[in-house]
């Protein structure tokens, strides 16, 4: 029997770590204008109106134009998250 777990526990942690959902979490909400998020390597999306994307766990930051939007700036986990974005006028 211990040796069919040792045989399987591979597998398992294989199938795990190539989960999209440890990889990605959904961020969805509203923006009142074109957002663009970027990341720490450049842009990772353009949002407007209301929006869901799959964005790897880590910290971003919003802007609507040069300007920064509401919230500026966020954070997508594994989880689910809301961002409602709003442009200044």
């Amino acid at each position: 029997m211990k040796s069919i777990a040792l045989r399987l526990a591979p597998v398992v942690l294989l199938a795990t770590a190539m989960s999209p959902s440890a990889h990605a979490g959904v961020v969805s909400g509203t923006a009142n204008g074109t957002v663009t998020i970027l990341g720490p390597s450049g842009p990772v999306a353009q949002v407007s109106g209301p929006y869901q994307i799959d964005l790897p766990p880590g910290q971003y930051t919003a802007f609507c134009g040069n300007r920064p939007a509401t919230p500026s700036s966020f954070q997508s986990l594994s989880t689910p998250v809301t961002v409602n974005f709003t442009c200044p006028s």
